[in-house]
């Protein structure tokens, strides 16, 4: 199935500065590695690992930024991550021998061999299974748990040179696309092939498109591509070349759709998605820059020069640092500051999703909440009265209710001055009985108006008419 796809919104190379997300140095760390082939982060953000060509890797504690560990594999790393419990880390090389290592003493524990040698990985968000494609044209999928391959899919003649590789936000889609846009979509759990699709920029008449990275992550919907479209323009190829056209696209998982569009000036080679589900990070080839793009607006947020070129790029899942490495040893890392009101959402009560409301029966209530960014948060109020700032950004307060619908409003003011506040509503319903006469409500219903709306009908398809409905109806 061939898709050309819609463009929804379209941004052209000169980008707005949207200032939600920028990027803030904090260190360039000691590196006894070589040129950076991998990087990744534990879960927390507390450490970092990376690995480089040679096989050697190493680890950081960030909280002190200082090297904790190192050590080295028999062959070049081409994927590193943490798993579940951040107790141990993988190692994968480029003959596909996957390496267990103590994430305390980064000791390996042991190793095994991949069937085929990979040329992509990635890794379910659950971190239960390694995904990848091997140098043969085949599709593996390795179970951690039961340390044995799980699935395998022949994609040789499907896909042409897979430039991306990667698992929705709940692990039950896998993607691999390539370099022509061709895009298999599969079912690891049952080895079935879901759709394929190809996925084209086309906004010009006769031109190919080129992918040359893709990201997803797990807390997004979508999927997002760097494509560089090659056409000839009405007036012929001026010089020898071509007209060649970069953009940034994201699809959404479920149909595969073009949600997206933002054109900008390079190729993109590297792309990540991150922070949270509507920003993304990338560089292009031979240029020294990092760039953060707000997606929902097609706006740049921020852009740092590096003091040489980026080989690779990670973002840690709780969205506080991004690290880049270089083939001279070096890695830096960034603070992920956001220039933005906190976001608010509410844990307890359990609201309704659509109306933001809730039903109790007890005539007080724990107030339980979280905040985007709670640890720059200077100040929280429920109703007027200062709420408890706890840690990892929650916060709590007790609240008094009446029968009835009672209105909360919770605010937060971050130390930029930064507002936002959040309005739901809580019902109080007491058990029969349970209100005092002071409590309970002062209204009078014996001198309103009621109306009652009767309906009667006689005529019904497929059987015939029915005599006394309307009558009946009338009589009421």
């Amino acid at each position: 199935m061939k898709i050309r796809l819609l463009t929804l919104a379209l941004f052209s190379a000169n980008f707005l500065f949207a200032q939600q997300i920028f990027i803030s140095p904090v260190a360039k760390l000691n590196s006894i590695i070589d040129k950076v082939t991998s990087l990744a982060f534990s879960s927390d953000g507390e450490r970092m690992i990376a690995g480089d060509r040679k096989g050697n890797f190493q680890m950081w504690d960030l909280n002190e930024l200082k090297s904790v560990g190192s050590g080295r594999v028999g062959e070049e790393i081409i994927f590193m991550d943490f798993l579940r419990d951040d107790d141990q880390f993988i190692v994968i090389g480029a003959k596909g021998t996957i390496n267990f290592i103590d994430a305390l003493t980064a000791q390996k524990t042991q190793s095994m061999k991949l069937d085929g040698a990979p040329s992509l990985i990635t890794i379910d968000p659950e971190k239960h299974f390694v995904s990848y494609v091997s140098k043969d044209g085949t599709l593996r999928v390795f179970s951690l748990r039961a340390q044995m391959q799980q699935a395998r899919i022949d994609i040789s003649n499907r896909v042409n040179k897979p430039v991306y590789l990667g698992y929705d936000r709940f692990g039950q889609q896998l993607a691999v696309m390539g370099q022509d846009g061709t895009t298999l979509l599969c079912n690891p759990a049952n080895q079935r092939i879901l759709r394929e699709v190809v996925l084209r920029s086309d906004e010009f008449s006769g031109s190919s498109s080129v992918m040359h990275a893709g990201a997803s992550n797990k807390a997004s919907d979508l999927f997002v591509t760097g494509v560089q479209e090659v056409f000839i323009p009405k007036g012929g190829i001026q010089g020898g070349q071509p007209e060649r056209r970069n953009s940034i696209i994201a699809y959404d998982w479920d149909s595969s759709n073009e949600v997206k569009r933002i054109r900008v000036n390079n190729r993109i080679d590297e792309i990540v998605l991150g922070p949270g589900p509507a920003h993304i990070v990338y560089y292009s080839e031979k240029r020294f820059e990092l760039s953060v793009v707000d997606l929902d607006q097609g706006a740049l947020s921020s852009q740092v020069t590096m003091e040489e070129y980026p080989e690779v790029i990670e973002i840690s899942d709780e969205d506080t640092y991004l690290e880049a490495g270089d083939k001279n040893r070096t890695i830096d890392l960034f603070e992920l500051m956001q220039n933005a009101a906190p976001q608010i959402r509410i844990t307890k009560p359990a609201l309704s999703r659509n109306y933001a409301q809730a039903s109790i029966k007890e005539d007080k209530v724990q107030l339980e909440g979280v905040l985007s960014d709670g640890a720059k948060i200077k100040k929280v109020s429920v109703n007027g009265q200062d709420a408890n700032i706890l840690q990892n950004g929650k916060f709590g307060a007790e609240i008094n209710l009446a029968p009835g619908k009672n209105k909360v409003r919770v605010l937060a003011e971050d130390y930029k001055s930064n507002t936002a506040f959040k309005d739901f509503y809580l019902t109080r319903i007491p058990e029969v009985g349970s209100i005092p006469d002071g409590d309970k409500p002062a209204i009078d219903y014996s001198s309103q108006k009621r109306v009652a709306l009767v309906i009667g009908n006689a005529d019904y398809t497929g059987v015939g008419a029915l005599n006394n409905t309307v009558n009946d109806a009338n009589a009421m």
